[in-house]
């Protein structure tokens, strides 16, 4: 992995839940399932994120930090809502 970033992912019924959203390094590849299950087996099934979603580029301010907010936007966007 090279970065990792947190995101809201909607849950049916209008709830929501953790979204990994991961970005390989350059010329790798990742395999979510098994990222998830690794991920399971170090943190536990409560503080597991209920998903990983692979992105080539995660977006990044001019200070090269992961813009979490705009991880956000794409799916609230997406959705059609805020919270």
């Amino acid at each position: 992995l090279r970065k990792v970033g947190p995101a809201p992912c909607g849950m049916g019924g209008g709830g929501e839940a953790v979204l990994a959203v991961v970005e390989p390094r350059a010329g790798a590849s990742i395999d979510p399932a098994k990222l998830l299950a690794d991920v399971r087996e170090v943190l536990g099934p409560v503080k597991t994120p209920k998903a990983i979603e692979v992105m080539a580029s995660l977006p990044r301010s001019n200070a090269g930090k992961v813009q979490r907010s705009e991880l956000r936007k794409a799916r609230w966007d997406a959705a059609g809502r805020t919270i």
